[in-house]
C-alpha cells in the first residue's frame, strides 16, 4: 500500500524588495523548489512591511537593503524593532556582501546574494534562520529565568540575614530583659531591708538634734551631716525601689513644655550656680498629651542636672518642644533597642535637651540606660536616674535616647505619639 508522506506546514514570507525583477526571480526560484511550501508577500518600502506586521504574523523575512525609504544597517534595526520576534534574511547585491555581514551582526540571522542563489539555497537558508531565531528565543528565556533565580536567590539571602540579625536583636533584648528583672528583683529586696533602719536613723538623728546637741556646734555640726548623709542613702533606696517597682500612674491631659518649665524652676538655683544660660524654644498649640506630670517632671530634672553636671563652670541649656510628623529618617534614627515602636507618618510631640558640654565618650554611648552605670565620682551619682527615666518615658508609651551633638555636647530627646 502506498502512503502519502505528510507535507510540511506553510511558510509565510514576507519580501521586502523594492526591485520588481529581484522580486519576481526570488519567487520564481521558490515556486522551482520539490514540495515547496511558501506564501509569498511582496511590498516594495519599509513602511510598507511595518504595516504588514499589523495585519498577520510572517515566519521569515527577506530583507532588501537598499530601499527607497531606508537604506543600510539601519534597515534592520528598524524592521527587528518592529518584529523583534521574526526572523530577518538580508538580501544583498554582489558588492555589498560586506553589509550583509554587518547585518548579520546587527540582528539578521543571515544574508543571500542576490542572483548567486537558487531556490533551494534560499528555502534552506529561511528555514536555518527561523530554527536560530526560535535557538536565540530559547536562550534568552533561559537566561531571563537564570537571572529571575538568581535576583530570587539574592533576596533569599537578604531575608535571611535580615531574620538572622533580628533574631540577634531579640535575643540580646531577652538577656537584657532578663538581668534587668533579675537586677529588679534584687534592688526591690535591698530597698525594702535598707528603708526601716534608714527611718529609725533620721528619727534618732532628729531626736539629738533637738534634744541633745543643745548650743554645742560641734555636735549640731556632726548630726547635721549625719542627717543630710541618711538622707542621701534614702534618695538612693527610694531611686532603688521607683527602678524596681515604679508606681502606678496618675495620667492627665497635659502639655509637655509646661512641664518642662516647672522642672526648670526646680534646677534654677543649681543653673545659676555654675553661670547656665538657657535657651527655651517651646512651640506653641502642642498637642495635649495624658501624662503623668509628677513622673515627667522627674524625668526632665534628671536631663536638666545631667546636662548642668557636663558643664559645670558655664554653658548653654537648650530646651525645645515641637510637634511633627515621623519620616522614614525619623524612625530610622530611633534605638534600635526594645521600647514601644514607632511608625513613619505618626504625629509625635518631642522635647530635646541639648548642652554644650563634652559630650559622652563613644564607648559609653550604648550604656547610659544600664542599671547602675555612672561616670562620676563615687558619691555622686547611683547610676540610676537615667534607668529610672527610660522606664517612666516608655510607661508612657514614648521613647528617650541620648546621642552626641555634630556640634558638640550632648542632645537628650523624648518622644510621645500624639
Amino acid at each position: 500500500m502506498n502512503t502519502v508522506a505528510p507535507q510540511s506546514p506553510r511558510m509565510k514570507v514576507l519580501l521586502v524588495e523594492d526591485s520588481p525583477d529581484d522580486a519576481a526571480l526570488i519567487e520564481q526560484a521558490l515556486k522551482e523548489v520539490d514540495g515547496a511550501r511558501f506564501d509569498l508577500t511582496h511590498v516594495q518600502r519599509l513602511k510598507e512591511a511595518v504595516q504588514q506586521f499589523g495585519l498577520g504574523s510572517y515566519d521569515v523575512v527577506l530583507l532588501d537593503l537598499a530601499l527607497p525609504d531606508s537604506h543600510g544597517i539601519e534597515t534592520v534595526t528598524k524592521l527587528s524593532a518592529q518584529a523583534p520576534n521574526v526572523p530577518v534574511v538580508v538580501l544583498t547585491g554582489l558588492t555589498d556582501e560586506a553589509m550583509g555581514l554587518d547585518a548579520v551582526r546587527s540582528g539578521a540571522q543571515d544574508y543571500l546574494v542576490k542572483g548567486e542563489v537558487d531556490g533551494k539555497t534560499i528555502a534552506r537558508v529561511m528555514r536555518y534562520a527561523r530554527e536560530r531565531k526560535w535557538s536565540e528565543a530559547q536562550l534568552r528565556q533561559a537566561f531571563d529565568e537564570m537571572s529571575r533565580s538568581r535576583q530570587e536567590l539574592l533576596h533569599t539571602v537578604s531575608e535571611l540575614n535580615k531574620a538572622h540579625g533580628d533574631l540577634k536583636v531579640v535575643h540580646l533584648e531577652l538577656i537584657e530583659a532578663a538581668k534587668t528583672e533579675l537586677v529588679g528583683r534584687l534592688a526591690g529586696g535591698i530597698a525594702h531591708e535598707v528603708k526601716s533602719p534608714l527611718a529609725t536613723l533620721m528619727i534618732g538623728v532628729d531626736y539629738l538634734l533637738h534634744h541633745v546637741a543643745g548650743d554645742d556646734e560641734n555636735v549640731r555640726h556632726i548630726l547635721q551631716n549625719m542627717n543630710d548623709a541618711i538622707k542621701r542613702a534614702d534618695a538612693i533606696v527610694s531611686g532603688l525601689q521607683q527602678f524596681a517597682q515604679p508606681s502606678d500612674l496618675e495620667v492627665k491631659a497635659e502639655n509637655l513644655g509646661a512641664i518642662a518649665e516647672q522642672a526648670l524652676a526646680l534646677v534654677k538655683h543649681e543653673l545659676g550656680k555654675h553661670r547656665i544660660t538657657v535657651d527655651l524654644e517651646f512651640a506653641k498649640d502642642l498637642p495635649a498629651l495624658w501624662l503623668d506630670p509628677n513622673k515627667i517632671e522627674q524625668v526632665f530634672v534628671n536631663a536638666f542636672m545631667n546636662a548642668i553636671e557636663a558643664m559645670p563652670q558655664q554653658g548653654t541649656l537648650t530646651v525645645r518642644t515641637l510637634a511633627k510628623q515621623l519620616d522614614a529618617d525619623d524612625v530610622d534614627a530611633l534605638p534600635k533597642d526594645k521600647g514601644p515602636h514607632f511608625l513613619v507618618g505618626q504625629t509625635v510631640v518631642v522635647a530635646q535637651i541639648d548642652d554644650s558640654g563634652p559630650g559622652i565618650p563613644e564607648e559609653n554611648l550604648a550604656k547610659v540606660f544600664d542599671p547602675f552605670f555612672t561616670t562620676k565620682p563615687p558619691g555622686k551619682g547611683t547610676g540610676l536616674g537615667l534607668t529610672v527615666a527610660r522606664k517612666i518615658v516608655e510607661l508612657h508609651g514614648g521613647r528617650i535616647s541620648v546621642r552626641n551633638r555634630d556640634e558638640g555636647g550632648t542632645s537628650v530627646t523624648i518622644l510621645f505619639k500624639a
